[in-house]
C-alpha cells in the first residue's frame, strides 16, 4: 500500500519500493485485527463449518483493511507530494 500510494503520488512515473527493515515490526502482534484474525483461524481448524468460516472471511477481511490503512498512513508520512 506504501508503494502504490507515492507510486500514484508521482502519476505512477515513479517505482517505490518500501521496506521497514530493520526499524519497524509489521507483524502487528498485539492488535485487536490480529488477534479476532487468529481465534477465528484456531476455531475453523477445530470446527470447519459455514458459521465459522464467515467469522474467519470477516476476521481476515478486518485484518486485510488495517494493513492497507496503515500503509497509507506510512505513505503519506514518507510522501514528498
Amino acid at each position: 500500500m506504501t508503494s502504490r500510494f507515492v507510486e500514484r503520488a508521482y502519476d505512477d512515473k515513479v517505482v517505490a519500493i518500501w521496506s521497514s527493515g530493520a526499524a519497524g515490526d509489521e507483524n502487528p502482534l498485539y492488535l485487536r485485527q490480529h488477534h479476532n484474525a487468529r481465534e477465528a483461524k484456531a476455531t475453523f481448524d477445530k470446527n470447519p463449518t459455514a458459521p465459522a468460516k464467515e467469522v474467519l472471511d470477516s476476521a481476515v477481511a478486518e485484518l486485510n483493511e488495517w494493513v492497507d490503512s496503515m500503509g497509507r498512513v506510512m505513505a503519506e508520512e514518507s510522501s514528498c507530494a
